[in-house]
């Protein structure tokens, strides 16, 4: 899935930039330009580093966790 579509960048790709040592967001924007242009990737580049900082460098979806960490509760 493309987290970053300005500079198309997928969540693997972000996952093994957080692996290899970017542990950051600032650090995903000069590895992977992540962030850099309109910034609306920002926030679920941010979720992925969490969590894998949180859970380790399993190999999970963001549709899997993304969603409960970033989205506020629908209105009823």
């Amino acid at each position: 899935m493309y987290v970053c579509v300005c500079h198309a960048v997928k969540e693997a790709e972000i996952k093994a930039a957080v692996e290899s040592g970017c542990g950051d967001l600032s650090a995903l924007g000069k590895s992977l330009g992540v962030g850099t242009r309109c910034g609306l990737c920002r926030c679920e580049a941010q979720s992925i580093i969490d969590h894998m900082n949180r859970h380790g460098f399993e190999n999970m979806s963001v549709l899997e966790y993304g969603a409960k960490e970033v989205s506020a509760p629908m209105p009823a």
